[in-house]
């Protein structure tokens, strides 16, 4: 399957490149995965050294993809990959982070769609094959990265009720003042 470059990109009406749905990992949820009792956690599979090594790589593709590299004009990478390796660490089982906020808030930022998320899936998936990652192990993390769309894109409507909750009690506490 042809994730990544020109091959895999088609002309929408105004004569741009679209990048097709990854349809192998669009629908992934987690319990599509084979889970046994002796499975250990991604990160404990990886250590925080490949994690980092990943997103490096994905970083230098997501720079080079014309799909993604717009999103990181003028951004100190450096900090944006401790960033998105702290970020990995917690979804694959590290350390825990409040990430529901951070990602509405990117949405929000970066105006982000499906087709962006496609892109950075495949720059993952990339990472992972240039890394020599086991198919179960690349087959986790892109389901892993995978269940984040609805939050990173806006789309899960508790984040929505949430931040309406919290407007409107913002706009009670200002107007009882």
């Amino acid at each position: 399957m042809e994730l990544c470059g020109k091959d895999g990109l088609k002309p929408d009406s105004t004569g741009h490149e679209q990048r097709p749905r990854i349809k192998s990992f669009a629908s992934l949820q987690s319990a599509d995965l084979p889970v046994s009792a002796d499975d250990e956690p991604l990160l404990e599979t990886l250590g925080e050294h490949r994690v980092e090594q990943m997103v490096e790589l994905f970083y230098n593709y997501n720079l080079r993809d014309e799909v993604t590299r717009g999103f990181f004009q003028g951004v100190n990478i450096e900090r944006l990959q401790r960033m998105q390796t702290r970020f990995l660490v917690h979804i694959l089982g590290g350390h825990p982070m409040n990430t529901g906020k951070m990602r509405s808030a990117h949405k929000r930022l970066l105006d982000l769609g499906d087709v962006h998320f496609d892109a950075f899936l495949a720059n993952i998936h990339r990472a992972c094959h240039e890394l020599k990652f086991a198919p179960k192990v690349t087959h986790r993390i892109m389901t892993s990265a995978e269940a984040t769309r609805a939050d990173v894109l806006g789309k899960n409507p508790y984040l929505k009720l949430k931040s309406s909750r919290q407007c409107l009690k913002d706009h009670e506490s200002t107007v009882s003042r």
